[in-house]
Formats: structure tokens, C-alpha cells, sequence
């Protein structure tokens, strides 16, 4: 059975906090630049972003004008 971790990403919807972003998880860099083109928008609420983020992301809270991304990685399993 191989299974793969879930990547939880923090942010916030200051743009200039990309670098925490990208440091939360090096190894998926493409979806770390969608979730941070989209917290640029500071127009945007938490949980706009997260349904703009698209299915991989789901809004796990928001407090303060911070949002906390957990990043869902596909499960592969083998059956005995």
C-alpha cells in the first residue's frame, strides 16, 4: 500500500507572504502558485479563494484574515 501525505498550507491574503506558501510544501509548486494567485486578490474572502482554488483544495479555517489550506493528495492502494 503506498500512501501520500496531505499538505497543509497557511496563509494569508497579504500577497506578501508568498514565500510561506511555497515554503509550506516545495515538492507541488504548481498548486502552491494557483492558491498564491489567488490569495493576491486581497478582494477575495477565505472561502472564495478556496472554492476558486478548485477541487485539490479545501478551506480548512479562516481566523483573522488568515486562511489555512489543507491540500488533498491522491491515496493509492493495492487490495490483498
Amino acid at each position: 500500500m503506498r500512501v501520500l501525505r496531505e499538505a497543509v498550507v497557511v496563509g494569508t491574503l497579504d500577497p506578501s507572504n508568498e514565500a510561506e506558501l511555497i515554503a509550506a510544501d516545495p515538492a507541488r509548486p504548481l498548486l502552491m502558485t494557483d492558491i498564491n494567485n489567488r490569495l493576491a486578490n486581497s478582494l477575495k474572502t477565505c472561502s472564495q479563494i478556496a472554492f476558486s482554488a478548485g477541487p485539490q483544495t479545501n478551506l480548512k479555517t479562516c481566523v483573522r484574515g488568515r486562511c489555512v489550506y489543507q491540500a488533498q493528495r491522491p491515496t493509492q492502494s493495492h487490495e490483498a
